[in-house]
């Protein structure tokens, strides 16, 4: 959803950055080194501050739930993405999309320092996961009860594959 986000965004020539931040080196303890890690020749802070001075500018972050103390161990990075958001909230032109699942927002006492309008999304109906399944792997899916997901893992969108596998009688 939010790779959509970010390709309208581009579509629209409104400048963003957008950070997957379970890719990010595990070492990250500072924006200097955030900025090595994705690639840019400045600090994230002053490279969307620059260019929200004549338009807006969008920062997305994807998956900070992945660092969140409950999952990783080593936290720099969030500590180091929980900076960049407080240093760019309430500047001008600037607008913050991350995700994050639920259970980590509101157990991760760092993430719930965030202040932000929650939108919950919820997953569609079994019937229209099987309609997907079935249009990408041009396989005919059953919405019966007999039906049997083996691996749903709808944000990956792999969510058919062990299903389909198993029906054409792949699966091992």
């Amino acid at each position: 959803m939010l790779a959509a986000f970010g390709q309208r965004l581009h579509d629209q020539n409104i400048p963003f950055l957008a950070i997957k931040a379970d890719l990010l080196d595990l070492g990250i303890s500072d924006e200097e080194g955030l900025s090595q890690s994705i690639g840019l020749d400045h600090i994230p802070t002053k490279l969307l501050l620059g260019l929200s001075l004549t338009r807006p500018t969008v920062l997305i972050i994807d998956q900070l739930d992945a660092l969140a103390g409950y999952v990783d161990l080593r936290t720099g990075r969030l500590n180091v993405l929980l900076n960049l958001v407080r240093r760019l909230s309430g500047a001008r032109n600037i607008h913050i999309v991350l995700s994050a699942r639920t259970f980590e927002y509101e157990h991760d006492v760092r993430l719930r320092t965030i202040r932000a309008e929650s939108l919950n999304l919820e997953l569609p109906p079994w019937s229209t996961v099987l309609r997907a399944a079935a249009a990408r792997w041009k396989y005919s899916v059953g919405s019966s009860g007999d039906v049997q997901i083996v691996n749903f893992d709808w944000q990956r969108r792999g969510f058919g594959t062990k299903l389909l596998e198993k029906r054409c009688g792949r699966a091992k």
